[in-house]
């Protein structure tokens, strides 16, 4: 079974597999980091508290006259798992950083 060769691939690599956090049989619907994956339809849903949390920060960082490298790379990394992020350049000459999403 292909569950079975990359179990052994991962523990060969050094990697420390965590049964209880670990499905190795095939499922239709699948929690991984705050999102369901609904594997039969492609499609995944997102708690609505995820996404109120990531529009009240993005207010409050809008709200503000500057943002320090650590509160973007926390908004940033909060919502990685929402969406493909693209692009993040800074901009040295100018005060602000331009995230794309796509």
């Amino acid at each position: 079974m292909a569950s079975h060769h990359m179990r052994g691939d991962l523990e060969a690599a050094g990697f420390v597999v965590n049964d209880q956090k670990s499905t190795w049989t095939p499922a239709k619907k699948i929690n991984w980091l705050g999102i369901t994956w609904f594997c039969e339809s492609d499609t995944i849903a997102i708690k609505q508290s995820r996404i109120v949390k990531a529009v009240n920060t993005i207010e409050c960082l809008l709200s503000k006259m500057q943002v320090s490298a650590l509160e973007l790379s926390l908004f940033v990394g909060s919502i990685a798992v929402l969406g493909r992020l693209s692009c993040i350049m800074t901009l040295s000459d100018s005060d602000c950083c331009v995230v794309e999403l796509g």
